[in-house]
């Protein structure tokens, strides 16, 4: 059996909540750790709940299953290793989960990228502790994970004439209402629990 295709999503739904970017209805309904209830997301007028959430920050997978009213669940029963056909509660009504759906997150634009990558510096805490922002930018070029669009972001970035040495100055041109403005500001869909 081939799984289908991975569906694309706007990166923000899968946010959790750092970097400034408010947490997304995807990360949001994890529900792995609180079986049998689960949270819930819509997507194309169905509801699924997300099991496993993988990936490097803004780039992420979640393997969702829709949930299915029992008497309309026609699928095998609970498979081994497996979430589909399991009963689970949401919004306490009974529910099976059907066959295992793989979300993806799209990639950030080369503008959300910048922003991101200020906010990655200014917010970032220890793993960035003692590192300039250009050295921060250098480390991340060298990852094979990153994408197109992030590696622009990182060569627009090292090409500015005065950028920030410290985190404590990254976050005083943050402070500036313009600093954050390419940041998409996409609206999240309401988490129902």
């Amino acid at each position: 059996m081939n799984p289908a295709a991975p569906i694309v999503l706007p990166w923000p739904r899968f946010s959790d909540g750092l970097w400034r970017v408010p947490p997304g209805d995807i990360y949001a309904a994890y529900s792995a750790d609180q079986l049998p209830r689960v949270r819930a997301f819509q997507h194309a007028g169905a509801w699924f709940t997300c099991m496993s959430l993988a990936g490097r920050a803004f780039q992420m997978t979640a393997r969702c299953y829709p949930l299915i009213a029992p008497g309309d669940y026609h699928g095998p029963e609970p498979i081994e290793r497996s979430y589909q056909g399991i009963e689970v509660l949401f919004r306490r009504a009974p529910y099976r989960l059907g066959a295992e759906v793989l979300f993806v997150a799209n990639d950030p634009t080369v503008a959300e990228w910048r922003s991101l990558l200020r906010a990655l510096y200014a917010d970032g805490g220890a793993f960035v502790s003692g590192r300039s922002y250009a050295e921060l930018l250098q480390v991340r070029a060298a990852s094979i994970y990153a994408s197109p669009n992030e590696r622009e972001a990182q060569r627009l970035e090292l090409a500015l004439p005065d950028l920030p040495k410290t985190q404590t100055a990254m976050r005083e041109l943050l402070a500036r209402p313009e600093a954050m403005s390419s940041l998409a500001k996409s609206p999240q869909l309401e988490l129902l629990l």
